[in-house]
């Protein structure tokens, strides 16, 4: 790897994902003050949905449609998988919209959850999310975006795109 010194004076690594969460919550998976790490994930896959989506309340994770992406960790030991997730969103009321990864069925992302919400007074435009599964063993694996939004409903969603990016 080589670093490449930017103009405001940051310092990244050309070829790797070097990934960085600090002041979260903690987790069991997650250290007291977050997790660092770097890995070089290369493959990807991704999932795209035109359609928008007219979310319904729900108090617990729900699936959000044609996000769901099997792919296989290449390797022989665990490494990370990123996930972003791109989205267009409305929202006719105040509301939070809570978004995660979801790996197998069992297993969430850092950081576990991340609200996509109304910023001032912007209802609507595009959000964008990055997670990050810090160690994931070699072979196929399922993952999908869900979506958790108690109190309400008033949010469209979509068109939307899921990236996942994994060992080769």
């Amino acid at each position: 790897m080589r670093k490449i010194q930017r103009q405001d004076k940051t310092t990244m690594l050309a070829g790797a994902i070097v990934v960085a969460f600090v002041g979260l919550a903690p987790s069991k998976a997650m250290a007291q003050n977050g997790t660092i790490g770097a890995c070089s994930p290369t493959s990807t896959k991704f999932a795209t949905s035109n359609p928008v989506n007219n979310l319904a309340e729900s108090a617990t994770f729900t699936a959000l449609s044609r996000t769901t992406l099997s792919f296989r960790q290449g390797g022989t030991s665990a490494s990370c998988v990123i996930v972003q997730f791109s989205t267009q969103m409305e929202l006719a009321f105040q509301r939070d919209l809570a978004i995660r990864a979801l790996l197998d069925g069992t297993t969430a992302a850092l950081p576990a959850e991340l609200l996509l919400t109304k910023v001032g007074h912007v209802s609507e435009g595009p959000r964008t999310v990055i997670f990050v599964f810090p160690s994931v063993a070699p072979g196929t694996h399922s993952l999908r975006m869900e979506y958790r939004m108690p109190g309400g409903t008033g949010i469209k969603l979509g068109p939307y795109n899921t990236v996942v990016q994994f060992a080769p």
